[in-house]
């Protein structure tokens, strides 16, 4: 009995001290990552050491705060670079044929424009902006989105934590207590962001798109339930798929990306709700007959698999209109019969 208690003891004094330990090297890590102005990984790192100790949240939305203002001013750097870029250049362009003396002084000054162009171009580029549109915001406490100009986009709402847009268009995020997916205005939305009680994050985890329709996510197999209606299992070093995927049948995306799957189980088939499908990077060599009864499947991509062939009941898919093979050794013969067997589809080899 003595033996226990002390063993139990010694566990209640080493697991505060090790999550003190893990805090600390996350924080630091954190830090480091800001310095050398890697902001998306200085932001994952601060929200690892708050998992570590909770006790220490506001700690970390000020480090959080400081990488979202060093992401602002960089971006408002580089617009006032891109503007003084181009003042420079018109005035280049008005010099342009007034003496062949000033020829010389004329292309030393578009070399020094050009210069600078590349790197507000750099600094733009650095503050991620998915298509072109869209860019991760922090303010008060909030997630939010952002178009170039600076201003919110309301419809993809805010949130309690947010990751910016995969090249695939999805964000994930975290709701916020007591909130919905919100749509708002100008004039409400610094009011929207004072109010206190939006302070609490509740643990269900979304993926939105660009139209800010929201999906309850899983991002790993423990999560899967009647209730998912997206999974996210990408880079999960994933070698198959569990056969109870198909009792999931809310699914609508299911993201399956740079894994090892070399096939599919046949309870795909059960997923009637699903319409988008990534399975690119894996090792696929086949699909199932069953794919054909995705029948609201309207994107599926197989990029870089060993796909020679496809299933002819891909031909029953009659909402599909994106399908990508680029990467897959389809020989030509049968590359014509998919187009045959999909003639209103958008196909890429």
């Amino acid at each position: 009995m003595k033996t226990s208690f002390v063993f139990v003891l010694f566990i209640l004094l080493v697991l505060p001290a090790q999550a003190q330990n893990n805090y600390t090297q996350a924080i630091r890590q954190g830090d480091a990552a800001l310095r050398r102005g890697e902001y998306k990984t200085a932001i994952k790192k601060y929200f690892a050491a708050e998992a570590f100790d909770p006790s220490k949240k506001d700690v970390v939305q000020r480090k959080v705060e400081v990488a979202f203002d060093k992401i602002e001013a960089l971006r408002v750097e580089a617009e006032a670079t891109k503007q003084q870029v181009q003042v420079a250049l018109d005035q280049v362009r008005a010099e342009q044929g007034k003496t062949v003396e000033a020829l010389a002084q004329v292309k030393e000054e578009q070399v020094k424009t050009t210069a600078a162009l590349e790197k507000a171009n750099k600094l733009i580029n650095a503050f991620y902006f998915y298509d072109n549109k869209f860019a991760l915001a922090f303010k008060n406490g909030l997630f939010y989105f952002i178009d170039k100009n600076g201003d919110p986009v309301y419809k993809l709402g805010q949130w309690g934590r947010a990751e910016q847009f995969d090249e695939f268009g999805f964000a994930k995020v975290h709701r916020l207590f007591g909130d919905t997916i919100v749509t708002f205005n100008q004039e409400t939305y610094e009011e929207i962001l004072n109010y206190s009680w939006y302070s609490e994050i509740t643990p269900e985890r979304y993926l939105i798109d660009t139209t800010g329709e929201k999906f309850l996510l899983a991002t790993s197999l423990d999560d899967l339930n009647k209730e998912i209606e997206a999974v996210d299992f990408r880079s999960k070093k994933l070698d198959r798929l569990p056969e109870t995927i198909g009792h999931s049948t809310k699914i609508s995306r299911l993201l399956l990306s740079y894994n090892k799957l070399t096939s599919l189980p046949e309870q795909i088939g059960e997923l009637k709700n699903l319409t988008f499908l990534y399975l690119s990077d894996n090792q696929l060599t086949s699909l199932p007959e069953q794919i054909g009864e995705l029948k609201n499947l309207t994107t599926l991509v197989l990029w870089y698999n060993q796909l020679t062939s496809l299933p002819v009941q891909i031909s029953e898919l009659k909402n599909l209109t994106t399908l990508g093979l680029q990467g897959n050794p389809i020989p030509e013969p049968e590359k014509e019969k998919i187009r045959q067997l999909l003639p209103n589809c958008e196909i890429r080899f």
